[in-house]
């Protein structure tokens, strides 16, 4: 009984202590930024894409200092190869779902944060100026920590060991670790999605594919030897196998002779 009770007296302290902790930076964060009230709902826009492809962005979602990943969205933004359009479109879809009061949607955010510089802030706010919506526009850059303002243009000064800093680059940090993992899915259904449209390679063939070699990682990487060993597939079809998994490359293989052809 003793046990618990310090147990519990330490839980409740922990607690406290992270309640003042969040309750100090969204109050330094209101006076950094120059807010008009406490951003007690921040939403957090990045861009993750891989060479200008399976672009993804998210938007994560912090109340009172903590992840609600409830309300956390992601948006599949196809080949938009450069982050200023894509941020463009990752706002203006948020600002369409909330201006018509969609449910999970209508909450307006306190503080709208971006991750990159300036220009990434500028674009943001443009376009929720454009729906008429008047939302505090911040961005925070990954290089420096610097934070930037949408309408001034201007860098803001917040301390480096502040509890106002740390809380913006946790929230950055998680729509970056979000953002990363949804492009990541889409890349593998992506792959997924190339292997159904071989020509002979149909849906229980992936099936054996994935059952033998775990993931299309595995599978890009084995030989065609390894890949024609699977039940089902041949010589030919584990050449057209590997041919489409690897044509992100500079290489490709002669179905016929197994040669591998350079520079195709």
């Amino acid at each position: 009984m003793t046990n618990a009770s310090s147990a519990l007296e330490v839980s409740h302290n922990i607690r406290s202590h992270d309640v003042a902790k969040r309750s100090l930076a969204l109050n330094e964060l209101t006076q950094a930024l120059g807010l008009p009230q406490v951003p007690m709902r921040i939403e957090c826009v990045d861009i993750s894409h891989l060479a200008g492809t399976n672009t993804v962005g998210s938007l994560v979602v912090f109340v009172d200092g903590l992840p609600k990943k409830s309300d956390y969205r992601f948006y599949n933004l196809g080949d938009i190869n450069d982050d200023l359009s894509a941020i463009q479109e990752v706002v203006s879809r948020r600002a369409k779902r909330l201006l018509n009061g969609d449910v999970g949607w209508s909450e307006s955010p306190d503080l709208l944060l971006i991750d990159g510089g300036v220009n990434q802030a500028s674009i943001a706010w443009e376009v929720l100026r454009s729906f008429n919506l008047d939302i505090p526009v911040f961005s925070l850059a990954k290089r420096f920590e610097s934070v930037h303002s949408a309408t001034t243009k201007s860098e803001m000064v917040i301390p480096r060991s502040s509890e106002a800093l740390f809380l913006l680059q946790r929230i950055r940090d998680e729509a970056h670790r979000f953002a990363l993992t949804q492009q990541q899915k889409s890349r593998k259904r992506n792959l997924k999605s190339q292997l159904e449209d071989i020509p002979g390679l149909g849906p229980k063939k992936v099936s054996s594919l994935f059952a033998h070699f775990g993931s299309v990682k595995n599978i890009k990487s084995a030989s065609v030897e390894e890949i024609a060993s699977v039940s089902g597939i041949n010589d030919e079809l584990a050449g057209r196998i590997w041919n489409t998994l690897n044509s992100v490359s500079s290489v490709a293989l002669n179905t016929t002779t197994g040669e591998v052809i350079e520079g195709a």
